[in-house]
């Protein structure tokens, strides 16, 4: 079993972020070859079903209704996680990801590439039964963050982990943070 990486985000004043970590997986799919494989990968583990794939996206945005399981497909790049393109650079985080990592993002977690090789690409997959995903962009009108923060913590927790199945890795992890741990 890898051991996942945790990171902790604090709202900002446009972002919700999630008093839940989010968790990487690093190079727990570097077996897999190509796109297809990593869907059935993470698919295969239950809980969680592809939502599409794509190539950097360097548009900040959260989604407030759904949390979200990137798998890196080909190439790496910087991911700009938990901060709106408005906030300082103390703010938030920059996370390297590489070919084969699985990231893990709460609901409510803001999230772009600030770099990326060229042939970077990953799929996305959302918890299984969960609502059609929401996107919130920073150069639309918005909400009050707390409203997005109350919206993002109703999120129910996916059933599986991505990597090892039900109740496992992640979820545990996250019931902890819950229950008032770390």
């Amino acid at each position: 079993m890898i051991k996942p990486e945790l990171h902790y985000l604090d709202e900002t004043p446009l972002v919700p972020n999630s008093k839940l970590p989010l968790v990487i997986y690093r190079g727990a799919l570097t077996h897999c070859e190509n796109e297809d494989a990593i869907k059935e990968a993470l698919e295969a583990n239950g809980g969680w079903k592809k939502g599409g794939a794509w190539n950097a996206w360097f548009k900040a945005h959260f989604h407030p209704n759904a949390h979200e399981c990137y798998g890196v497909v080909q190439g790496s790049s910087e991911l700009s996680l938990g901060r709106s393109p408005l906030d300082p650079p103390s703010k938030g985080m920059l996370l390297k990801v590489n070919r084969g990592d699985v990231i893990v993002l709460p609901a409510g977690v803001s999230h772009c590439s600030s770099t990326a090789s060229p042939d970077y690409r990953f799929v996305v997959l959302f918890p299984t039964g969960a609502p059609r995903w929401v996107s919130v962009w920073f150069d639309q009108p918005m909400e009050s963050v707390s409203d997005y923060q109350s919206q993002s913590q109703r999120v129910s927790l996916p059933s599986h982990d991505p990597l090892y199945g039900e109740g496992a890795g992640l979820i545990e992890t996250w019931k902890t943070v819950l229950a008032g741990g770390k």
